[in-house]
């Protein structure tokens, strides 16, 4: 299955397991904060957001530069926007260089701006305007060019490919989409990067995934995290308690409180996770670790799937040496062994990790 999702984010789970970093633009003294709240979330317990005057923003890398990104958001706005375009998602490439756009002006519309970093133009202003205090679900795609690029809004639309009109409510191309020498982007970011400070804003962002452009939209989603439960096979060494998977299975990271430990090359640990009841399609499971190294020596780590003894690893990490660390999240868009995900899969599958020294295998 070419699913091309590259990362998905619901905030659930703890504040140190997610990959995000707050980034205010020249170090502004109108920094405000972007903050994990309840208040924020439109699905479980948790969403992000920013309320109030000032610059705030929380950018995610990707990690690889994408030539083209479909990026999907649930957002909500509860304030008046005033008379000026206040930018909300921003597609950056390396060296946090912002290159596309999207904000909402006085008139409760989107604007699209794009261009070198900047130097970005206005190219198109929705119809379509926002209620305040509603969520909305909405997609965007974007291709990396320096003058014949694209983008594409789409506003609680069907699943589809860029180019289709199901609920669009910009498309434009021909169009300056990033600066000279650009290959891709390789982080969004959040929240307000630049534009009218003196205007109150409260923005609200949850269940978010970023996925390979080529391969289009999919539609409103939710992010959800599902808990361990139980040992299914554990070979780490684990500080205290009767299971393994308590060690690791927090609400927020304790880290040298609890944890589990190896020295043994190949060793795994699997865990058995809770039965879910949801419906829909499944499109992908994420795993995401936080871990340390005790010594220098070069040691990776890889999770993994386990269903019915089959099992998929993900690429290689190396282990951070001396603090702990939040590793990059590792996307599992087919069951092992198997074409894509049903929810009997996702219930009986295994979740873990094995260690050693590189390379693992």
């Amino acid at each position: 299955m070419s699913d091309g999702f590259k990362f998905i984010e619901g905030f659930e789970g703890d504040s140190l397991s997610l990959v995000w970093t707050s980034i205010i633009p020249d170090s502004s003294p109108f920094a405000s904060p972007i903050g994990r709240n309840a208040a924020f979330a439109r699905t479980g317990s948790y969403g992000i957001g920013l309320t109030g005057l000032g610059l705030a923003a929380a950018a995610s890398p990707i990690w690889d530069a994408l030539p083209e990104m479909a990026v999907g958001f649930a957002f909500r706005w509860n304030e008046p926007t005033g008379g000026g375009n206040i930018g909300f998602l921003h597609f950056r490439g390396p060296g946090d260089l912002t290159y596309v756009t999207l904000s909402l002006n006085g008139q409760r519309c989107l604007v699209l701006t794009s261009g070198a970093h900047g130097a970005q133009e206005v190219r198109a202003v929705s119809t379509f305007q926002l209620d305040a205090g509603a969520w909305y679900y909405i997609e965007v795609h974007a291709l990396c060019h320096a003058s014949a690029g694209t983008v594409i809004v789409q506003v609680n639309g069907p699943a589809g490919i860029p180019g289709s009109t199901g609920a669009e409510v910009i498309s434009v191309s021909g169009v300056r989409t990033c600066s000279d020498g650009a290959t891709g982007y390789n982080q969004i970011a959040l929240g307000v990067l630049s534009g009218f400070l003196n205007e109150d804003r409260n923005f609200s962002f949850d269940d978010i995934y970023v996925r390979d452009g080529a391969e289009g939209f999919v539609g409103d989603q939710a992010v959800f995290l599902v808990d361990l439960e139980d040992d299914r096979a554990v070979a780490w060494t684990r500080l205290s308690g009767a299971k393994n998977y308590l060690m690791v299975n927090e609400v927020a990271p304790d880290d040298d409180t609890t944890y589990n430990e190896t020295d043994v090359d190949g060793a795994e640990d699997v865990f058995e996770i809770g039965d879910q009841i949801f419906t829909g399609t499944i499109h992908c499971v994420q795993l995401v670790a936080r871990v340390r190294k005790t010594e220098t020596q070069a040691w990776q780590l890889e999770t993994l799937l386990d269903l019915g003894g089959t099992k998929s690893y993900s690429a290689t990490r190396f282990l951070p040496y001396p603090n702990y660390e939040t590793r990059p999240p590792d996307v599992f868009g087919d069951a092992p062994g198997q074409t894509g995900w049903t929810l009997q899969q996702l219930n009986d599958v295994g979740v873990g990790y094995r260690a050693g020294p590189a390379p693992v295998s």
